[in-house]
């Protein structure tokens, strides 16, 4: 799936400001290519172009359907609420992608946690280390 030696990354949480901040980064790297965003279904970015709002064009629309969006990438890299992450990490480990997660929301028990979840099915918590991680 990869692109030559490029990752094939999606981002879900496209409309939010972690998620635009990661679609840029996306696609500012050199080692990285954007292959799908995600958001949630009544999200006014359905259908538009997740870098717009950069004055770019990567030539995907956001979509809200976590399994077609993951037919074509290698990982995903999920910033959304607890109950989204949860069905994206379920659609990842039917389609055999990566998930890399960060969510901060201590209402929702999760707490300050980074998880990474390889394709191995081997998964490491990074719950309190630094954000650089």
């Amino acid at each position: 799936m990869t692109d030559g030696k490029r990752l094939r990354v999606a981002i879900a949480g496209a409309g939010g400001r972690m998620g635009q901040t990661l679609i840029e980064a996306t696609l500012q790297s050199r080692d990285l290519v954007l292959g799908a965003a995600l958001d949630v279904a009544d999200s006014p970015m359905i259908g538009r172009d997740p870098a717009e709002r950069m004055g770019q064009s990567s030539g995907i629309e956001v979509a809200s359907d976590p399994d077609a969006a993951l037919r074509d990438v290698d990982v995903l890299i999920d910033f959304t609420r607890p109950e989204g992450t949860l069905a994206h990490v379920e659609a990842c480990v039917r389609h055999g992608v990566g998930v890399v997660i960060g969510n901060q929301n201590d209402r929702a028990a999760w707490g300050r946690r980074w998880i990474v979840r390889h394709k191995t099915g081997t998964s490491r918590s990074l719950s309190g280390q630094g954000r650089s991680q």
